[in-house]
């Protein structure tokens, strides 16, 4: 939602996903209330996973309209680069 024409970089919580190999159809849900992370397998054979994180007692953004989710995939590539010690 835009508010006064501006746009703030700040970053106000983070959550890491962790290592988890999803299928076209499967449902990922991240919550920040308290709770255990879990999966379970739904009957259209697709799989529904559950995150939660910062052990809040309600969702972050329940009491405010200036607030929003940002959700993307990155793919990482590590790479040994040959290090010259003698400069």
């Amino acid at each position: 939602m835009l508010f006064n024409e501006t746009f703030s970089s700040k970053i106000a919580n983070i959550f890491w996903l962790p290592n988890q190999k999803v299928q076209k159809g499967d449902k990922v849900v991240i919550d920040t209330k308290k709770g255990v992370s879990y999966f379970y397998n739904n009957e259209d054979k697709t799989t529904s996973y559950f995150f939660y994180y910062l052990g809040q007692d309600k969702p972050l953004n329940s009491n405010s309209d200036n607030t929003c989710v940002v959700v993307f995939h990155t793919s990482w590539m590590v790479e040994r680069v040959p290090c010259n010690a003698r400069n």
